[in-house]
């Protein structure tokens, strides 16, 4: 047996699918030619925060959501964990109880309207003549 896995050389979509080998206790139903539906657990948390992968946005290596402000919606930089299907864990930037937007790229305009960009001559960050 081979201690790292080969892919199976075929695939569906965007899944890779990889020949695997487990070991079942003996049962006296088990008949050769059997199929069985098995899931790997490769990680598992207890109470940990999760945010919705529709309610994050990717820009620059960095991760957002729109979070329900004193003023309107707000832009908050997050760091995220492992990623589910359809889940990431939040280690930072976001609290229990936090209201987030689901439609995170319905404030993107406004996110652009926010930070002056490298063209703009009335950029804060460079020195002004």
């Amino acid at each position: 047996m081979a201690s790292i896995t080969k892919p199976a050389c075929w695939w569906t979509g965007n899944q890779v699918r990889y020949d695997t080998l487990i070991a079942l206790p003996y049962a006296a139903n088990q008949l050769p030619g059997m199929s069985a539906e098995v899931e790997v657990v490769v990680a598992n948390y207890d109470d940990v925060l999760l945010i919705p992968a529709a309610a994050v946005v990717d820009s620059n290596e960095r991760h957002y959501c729109w979070i329900s402000g004193a003023s309107g919606p707000e832009r908050i930089e997050i760091e995220l964990g492992d990623q589910g299907e359809s889940f990431y864990v939040v280690q930072s930037g976001l609290s229990a109880g936090d209201d987030i937007y689901m439609n995170p790229f319905a404030f993107e305009t406004l996110a652009e309207q926010m930070e002056p960009s490298e063209e703009d001559p009335n950029n804060l960050d460079e020195p002004s003549e």
